[in-house]
């Protein structure tokens, strides 16, 4: 980067970190975070600010909470995509009515990605708490004959989220994908917020999975990276140690009440589970929104000290160790690195992964 011209590429957005369902897999079974909502003129500030930044090529609308449950969400989308800039949502679908799926595309929504972690209604709704199946998928085929109709622009994109109780349901969500014409299908692994989870991990199970589902052609299937070449049983080689996706693609994070994050991982103080471990994850800020620009947050020598040690990434690898004290926090690490240290995320081993 020359000179104090920020390089971000990728922001995400949470409008609000309300959310209408209660899923098991979610990271708000583990916080104790209140509720916050940006609001609209927020938002059209930071769009004015964002569309000046020559590096950037998208923003995704989402992260701990439902979009769809900010009142605004549709002059957000609006506001973003007049700015120039391309707009993406994450939904888990439930409110997606025919009403709101064509005020979304009329506003200028460029892609939709939609969660969907079970086929069946059993599963489904067994993971999706407070959703019901019939009615998502009613919407989801609503808004591809909506979208079929008016020659929209706008994608659609799958995520699902795998785990022991869910994965042999994969070739029917793929079969679902291809039916809503979807343009990509994210498949990722469950990170365990709860000692129920624990048991669902397939982080060490999955390569005999993998290649006759990559078969299906017409449907780009983004599967985890670090499972492709041998999974987490050894410790990572040199240029396999870790490499975080927020920070090689110029991400960063904005929470629903304004605090900008690194990444997702850190926007909330939260538990999560490594190796029979409970982690108390703490959360790091680098500024606010409500009181500094997106830019200067960005340039803040701290911030860019922290960027850059996460790119040389020489943290403790806490993923394929067996364990120590240490690794109850992500305050430091036993190779000295100070708070925040990475080497327990899986995130940056490529086992979980965003749109």
């Amino acid at each position: 980067m020359g000179g104090d011209e920020p390089d971000v590429r990728k922001v995400y957005i949470e409008p609000t970190n309300r959310c209408n369902l209660h899923c098991g897999t979610c990271i708000r079974n583990s916080w104790s975070s209140g509720s916050s909502e940006l609001p609209i003129a927020s938002i059209t500030r930071l769009a004015g600010e964002m569309a000046s930044l020559p590096s950037l090529k998208s923003v995704v609308l989402g992260g701990f909470g439902e979009p769809l449950c900010h009142p605004d969400i549709v002059r957000i989308v609006s506001v973003l995509a007049m700015a120039g800039i391309r707009v993406e949502l994450i939904s888990n679908a439930s409110l997606l009515d025919g009403e709101m799926g064509r005020r979304l595309m009329d506003a200028g929504l460029a892609r939709l990605w939609v969660s969907v972690d079970g086929a069946s209604m059993e599963q489904y709704e067994k993971i999706r708490k407070g959703a019901r199946h019939d009615e998502v998928i009613a919407n989801l085929l609503r808004l591809s004959e909506l979208r079929a109709g008016s020659r929209c622009a706008m994608e659609l994109g799958l995520s699902f989220v795998m785990m022991k109780s869910n994965v042999h349901e994969l070739p029917a969500v793929v079969g679902l994908a291809r039916q809503l014409g979807a343009v990509e299908l994210k498949v990722t692994n469950v990170l365990p917020y709860t000692p129920e989870m624990v048991g669902e991990v397939l982080y060490y199970d999955l390569n005999s999975l993998l290649p006759k589902f990559a078969e299906e052609r017409g449907l780009a299937i983004d599967w985890p990276e670090r499972l492709l070449d041998g999974g987490l049983e050894d410790q990572p080689s040199e240029g396999k140690k870790g490499c975080c996706t927020f920070v090689r693609e110029g991400a960063v994070v904005v929470g629903a009440d304004g605090r900008l994050a690194p990444c997702l991982a850190l926007l909330y103080a939260n538990r999560t589970y490594l190796h029979g471990y409970e982690r108390a994850i703490q959360p790091k800020a680098y500024g606010n929104i409500h009181s500094e620009s997106l830019a200067a947050i960005w340039n803040k020598p701290a911030y860019r000290e922290f960027r850059e040690r996460v790119r040389r990434f020489a943290f403790s690898p806490c993923t394929v160790c067996g364990g120590c004290e240490k690794l109850e926090r992500n305050e430091e690490d036993c190779f000295g690195n100070p708070f925040p240290v990475c080497g327990g995320c899986y995130w940056a081993q490529g086992v979980i992964q965003c749109p």
